[in-house]
């Protein structure tokens, strides 16, 4: 895409060639020549003192001297004279995927707000052609991914397709162009184009919903543009799109113009590549266990401090805890079982809908795995009065979005929407859930894209550590112990009686809790579900009493064996307390330090900072009302999987013994200040509404573990952490190059590392 010369023809993280060259001094003298404060944006955003915080920005900021003078860089777009295609074998692909990109446009250039609307009109939807062509028509994919990545200097327009098992990506290259030579001929409608810029208008205001992402929005305008009241200005700039602008941009960027594609398939399967593809040049990572000691040794650096004009050793106090109000949770129980919780905020004129249903794995027969998933998935393709396009159509049409899907132990509906339309979109709501059409056509399609999400997941390291934590923590014919997408097999056999027969018995009020949070008073909600209320009858339906999970006597290793692969995938972990155990609360907290705090974390701080073993390192309890579990989870390099593990396992075994007062003190601070930002956004306060509901806590829950934290003493964090975390019982699950890593892993001192494949 890029010539050697422009600044895009690499990554920002480089080539591993480049990572092992770099020294310290070209760290510094990059930071010397650009992080200077006359080459910087600050923003403050949310509630504060205008006149104090002008004070502190003076007295922390004024003694840093200028850097280099930084001018703005000519922009440099793209100019492809001719297509270019490459083509890998991938040794970890399990289906074939072709991306094509084509040159675009830098950020905030006046084409990119027609260029948005294009995108949906082409891709959004099962009816929109390119869309339609490869899902619908020809059946080759589940869907594609269409983005416009712009950049400041330049911009690509991106699509991304995964094809199911086995097809041949020529066809799905050609498939693209008919969808886009369709678009030629069928055109769009002016109700496409509003109903397409008044879902934009919905993701906008979502977007511009929280204090920080005020903040980017501020800082961009300004650095890019020099104008940070353009926040203003985008919006109208979106409106004012017209079709002419639509075919101006798509004739420009698009309409027969050379594009870029790379086409990766299974190793050996290169026949699925596109045939006019040549092989690109890829340079694959090998595994080397020699000199491993070197890695984890880290230099102390001299650091030459700015000279400033007070001491910046004296960290300013702490302002006050602020005062959480107790939300004005409104509640209702309807005559048939379902519970109602909503709060009212009109900050922006948007409602976040969260419908949840008890059930999914809890409830599936057990030779039917698989079928909760499929219920979810056909609810939105189509209903008894509207096919699944004039559903989708009439959704997009008030610019709301509607989702179904299933997790491990309910089915949720989530759901966005513009106040204004609000009664219309739980109209849809309520059809939806009551009145599923059961297209067979449909059910079809949905069984191969869940087939092709298996056939994906089958070589995703941290998918198949998952799957197999679960089967090792529960009984085999506990439900738990299944995929929430079943497997090949037992899609196989569901039938779409089936389905029919899950929804009438299990899709039941009685398990059902409704979470509304926007600007919608709670009467109006209660209102609109009077229809819904007579549509939607209660079923005899109960959910089984589980059988407690595995724990093991002793801590052991087990090994899924992934060739050649140049990182290992981590999960530690063991059966725990439950969402609405007592404890749950203070157990979390305890866990702040250990793995849940970020660099504050003791996993982070020695795993990542300290060794640079891996990027991202946390732990956690994850918690629901029926299952629970404590989990350690990491990607480290091949080869210091074995270093990573032992540096875990010590850090694990010692932490009830080693936590300290100053590990306190950061844990309130973090706890006690953090819960200003619970009631932000509208996805925050239905969080708040659902852990109201689902774990049976008080309006003021907020205030009452603020108490908790404030109560908690270091003996406390001690007993809670030897009470909680079992180093003696955890399940060392690694995805790895067994080649390379399994005998090693004895030296743990386990026992024998147990193979899983």
């Amino acid at each position: 895409m890029y010539p050697a010369d422009h600044p895009y023809n690499w990554l920002p993280l480089g080539s591993l060639e480049d990572l092992a060259s770099a020294s310290v001094e070209d760290v510094k003298d990059f930071y010397k020549r650009w992080y200077g404060p006359n080459n910087v944006t600050l923003v403050i955003s949310g509630d504060f003192d205008s006149t104090q915080a002008k004070a502190w920005v003076e007295k922390y900021f004024n003694d840093i001297p200028r850097g280099p003078e930084v001018s703005p860089q000519p922009k440099q777009p793209i100019v492809l004279t001719n297509s270019k295609k490459r083509y890998h074998e991938d040794s970890f692909a399990q289906v074939p995927q072709l991306t094509q990109a084509w040159p675009s446009m830098p950020r905030f250039h006046p084409d990119s707000y027609a260029m948005d609307v294009l995108i949906k009109l082409l891709t959004d939807g099962n009816q929109a052609p390119v869309t339609n062509e490869l899902v619908e028509k020809q059946k080759l994919s589940s869907g594609l991914m269409l983005l416009d990545i712009r950049s400041e200097l330049a911009g690509e327009l991106i699509m991304m397709i995964t094809a199911y098992d086995g097809v041949d990506l020529d066809q799905v290259e050609q498939a693209v162009e008919i969808g886009l030579k369709r678009f030629e001929a069928e055109a769009f409608s002016q109700d496409d184009l509003h109903r397409v810029k008044v879902g934009i208008e919905t993701e906008y205001y979502r977007n511009l919903s929280s204090v920080v992402n005020k903040g980017v929005a501020l800082a961009d305008y300004n650095l890019l543009l020099n104008d940070p009241g353009y926040i203003n200005k985008e919006i109208d700039l979106m409106r004012a799109v017209s079709a002419d602008d639509i075919w101006r941009v798509y004739n420009t960027y698009l309409k027969n113009k050379p594009f870029v594609s790379t086409s990766f398939v299974p190793k050996g399967s290169k026949q699925l590549a596109v045939d006019t593809a040549q092989k690109a040049v890829i340079k694959e990572e090998q595994i080397n266990l020699e000199d491993i000691s070197k890695l984890d040794t880290v230099k102390p650096l001299q650091i030459s401090k700015t000279p400033s004009s007070f001491d910046r050793s004296i960290e300013p106090e702490f302002g006050k805890t602020p005062i959480i109000p107790t939300p004005d949770v409104k509640t209702a129980q309807l005559k048939n079982g379902l519970e109602v919780f909503s709060l009212y905020s009109d900050e922006v004129p948007l409602v976040e809908i969260k419908l949840t249903i008890d059930g999914a794995l809890l409830l599936e027969s057990p030779d039917k795995n698989g079928t909760a998933n499929l219920v979810a998935n056909m609810l939105t393709r189509g209903t008894a009065t509207k096919s699944a396009e004039e559903l989708n159509n009439e959704i997009r049409q008030l610019g709301s979005t509607i989702t179904v899907t299933a997790e491990r132990e309910q089915i949720v509906l989530k759901a966005s929407t513009l106040a204004r339309n609000y009664d219309a979109t739980m109209a849809l709501i309520g059809e939806i859930l009551t009145q599923p059409r059961w297209d067979l056509t449909e059910f079809e399609l949905a069984k191969q894209t869940v087939t092709g999400q298996l056939q994906q997941s089958s070589a995703d390291p941290e998918a198949i550590a998952q799957k197999e934590l679960y089967k090792l923590t529960y009984p085999k014919h506990h439900p738990l112990a299944n995929n929430t997408l079943g497997t090949e097999e037992s899609i196989s056999k569901i039938t779409i009686d089936d389905l029919k027969t899950y929804h009438q018995k299990n899709i039941a009020p009685q398990l059902a809790k409704l979470y509304v949070a926007g600007a919608v008073k709670h009467a109006d909600i209660q209102k609109s579900l009077e229809q819904l209320i007579d549509n939607w009858h209660a079923s005899k339906v109960t959910l089984p009493l589980l059988p407690e999970p595995n724990t093991l006597n002793s801590a052991a290793i087990y090994f899924y064996d992934i060739p050649q692969a140049k990182q290992s995938t981590l999960l530690i972990a063991h059966p725990s307390l439950k969402a609405d155990h007592t404890d749950y609360f203070n157990a979390t907290a305890m866990n702040y330090i250990l793995g849940g705090g970020g660099f504050s974390s003791r996993l982070v701080q020695d795993v990542r900072a300290d060794k640079g073993y891996t990027y991202h390192i946390r732990s956690k309890f994850d918690a629901t009302p029926y299952s629970s579990m404590f989990e350690i989870k990491s990607n480290v390099r091949s080869n210091v999987t074995l270093e990573s593990l032992e540096l875990v396992k010590q850090i694990v075994e010692e932490y009830g013994n080693t936590y300290t007062s100053a590990d306190l003190t950061t844990t309130k601070n973090y706890y006690l200040k953090s819960n200003a930002r619970r009631f932000e956004t509208l996805t925050a306060k239905v969080k708040v509404l659902e852990q109201i509901g689902a774990l049976n806590l008080a309006n003021n829950f907020m205030q009452q573990r603020n108490e908790q934290i404030e109560r908690l003493g270091v003996e406390d964090m001690k007993g809670l952490a030897k009470q909680y975390i079992h180093p003696n019982k955890l399940i060392y699950i690694v995805v790895g190059d067994a080649k390379t890593q399994a005998n090693r892993l004895t030296a743990l001192g386990l026992g024998e590392v147990i193979r899983l494949n």
